[in-house]
């Protein structure tokens, strides 16, 4: 007696993306709304640091600017922060203890990029690639890239250049700022959406002053 044998048959059309997949299943209830929605949702941790309140007021004032501007909700999307690294799972803040910060920090005078991100720059930035390597490291692709500097948008849409963005950026940079107090934080960052501005949650999960 013989059973029947497989047959593999190639497909007949492009296999659907994940995302149409699940809608597909979700729209006729076959996923159950909680579920779906965590399917669909990409979640990161962020290692920054977050300077004194009148830093963190001027930063913000600096990108609200960049929003009215050119409409790029990305400038308002994220807390104030300088970004030292991602990771794919919480990170303890004990890993970070011996990491002593003297001294001032500083931004330079313009904004620099990479890729479609803009960030002001800093000076002194030593102490972030000592944070740099007690982070591990992450093995998916993140949503922005990383430079040492404070995040203040991502160009994106084609209404406007990366050159035109920073040019005006540029010129609304006063004065370089200056201070002393900081303390480094770790943010879970959860999104929606690959246009990552458009549906995005983030929480605090922990803060650590630095060592004087």
């Amino acid at each position: 007696m013989t059973g029947n044998k497989l047959q593999q048959t190639k497909p007949d059309r492009a296999i659907a993306p994940l995302s149409a997949i699940l809608n597909y299943y979700h729209q006729f209830n076959f996923i159950k709304p909680a579920v779906y929605a965590s399917m669909l949702t990409m979640q990161y941790y962020i290692i920054s640091v977050t300077p004194s309140e009148d830093i963190i007021l001027k930063i913000q004032n600096l990108r609200t600017s960049i929003y009215r501007k050119f409409g790029l909700v990305s400038a308002r999307a994220l807390p104030v922060m300088i970004p030292v690294g991602f990771s794919d799972t919480r990170i303890d803040q004990d890993i970070f203890s011996d990491i002593i910060r003297r001294g001032f920090i500083s931004t330079r005078n313009r904004a620099e990029t990479r890729g479609n991100d803009i960030f002001l720059s800093l000076e002194n930035t030593f102490f972030l690639e000592e944070i740099k390597k007690l982070i591990p490291k992450t093995k998916k692709p993140t949503f922005f890239n990383i430079l040492p500097g404070f995040y203040l948008c991502t160009l994106e849409n084609q209404q406007q250049t990366l050159s035109e963005t920073v040019s005006y950026i540029n010129s609304q940079i006063e004065q370089r700022l200056k201070w002393e107090k900081n303390h480094l934080e770790l943010i879970k960052i959860e999104l929606e959406n690959k246009n990552w501005w458009e549906a995005l949650r983030w929480e605090t999960l922990w803060e650590k002053k630095f060592r004087q």
